[in-house]
């Protein structure tokens, strides 16, 4: 369950998993002024790898290879984007102007450019 949150949507479930992670010591999570938080997983990640099956690692290897170049204001525009189309289906043109509503400190160009070239990698 995700709900709309400043950067983009939220989930607790998710946010706890996180947290969860961090204490067993299986990623890092710092926060850099500017930039957000930085995941990072620690050595013990391969304990848990293998209890992944194949489809779950190609998943999640898919999704790291699609977003670790992104920054934190890209992801937010395309975790958004993502977040109404599911709740509201629309057109591409007022997806993007609701966007624009919602992220308001984010120049129009941007929001279309971070759309049309990587939420398709994601979605």
């Amino acid at each position: 369950h995700y709900e709309l949150y400043h950067y983009g949507p939220y989930s607790f479930y998710v946010n706890s998993i996180l947290n969860i992670s961090e204490t067993l010591d299986v990623v890092s999570i710092t926060w850099k002024d500017d930039n957000g938080y930085f995941i990072k997983p620690s050595n013990k990640k391969d304990i848990f790898k293998n209890k992944l099956n194949s489809s779950e690692r190609r998943k999640i290897n898919t999704i790291i290879k699609n977003v670790k170049d992104l920054n934190a204001k890209e992801l937010s525009i395309l975790t958004t984007a993502n977040y109404i189309l599911n709740k509201f289906p629309t057109k591409e043109e007022e997806l993007l102007n609701i966007l624009h509503s919602v992220k308001k400190d984010i120049p129009i160009e941007e929001i279309k450019y971070t759309y049309k070239n990587y939420y398709s990698k994601l979605f």
